[in-house]
């Protein structure tokens, strides 16, 4: 078995399952889009790219949620991001609303309507869960055609 095989087995799709079964899960959608962007390295490593780098660069371009995801991950690993290439600048721009017993009367959601969302640069808001779905089945296509 690959080393990105393993990984995605063991770390990424897991994490990515788990965070789509909460969709309001902040942290375990962070730590989603963490794999999901090191997936990269690990597809590189085994020789599908000359880079994580330069993968990262096409895959942002092939697959244009993959981009929110490694901002996303940047954004949690760093305070600041500063690269021109980027959608968001600062973590804070990650968020979910509030609940329906935490919020004042009539603002909060119930949890099935509790979703992250990421505010970019440009004041879109865009859903992480679907950049998540769309960049897990991203990765389980190149898995299955490397086979």
């Amino acid at each position: 078995m690959s080393r990105s095989t393993d990984f995605f087995q063991r770390m990424v799709e897991p994490t990515g399952r788990d965070f789509l079964e909460t969709k309001g899960d902040q942290r375990m959608g962070c730590f989603a889009a963490i794999v999901l962007n090191q997936m990269a390295d690990y597809w590189a490593h085994d020789g599908h790219a000359p880079s994580a780098s330069n993968l990262r660069d096409q895959l942002r371009i092939e697959c244009p949620p993959f981009a929110l995801i490694a901002d996303v991950a940047d954004a949690t690993k760093h305070a600041e991001l500063d690269r021109r290439n980027r959608s968001l600048t600062s973590a804070e721009q990650i968020s979910s609303p509030p609940g329906a017993f935490t919020s004042p009367w009539g603002s909060g959601v119930f949890r099935e309507a509790w979703v992250v969302g990421v505010t970019l640069d440009d004041r879109t808001t865009l859903s992480l869960p679907a950049a998540v779905q769309a960049v897990l089945v991203m990765w389980r296509d190149k898995l299955n055609t490397a086979k």
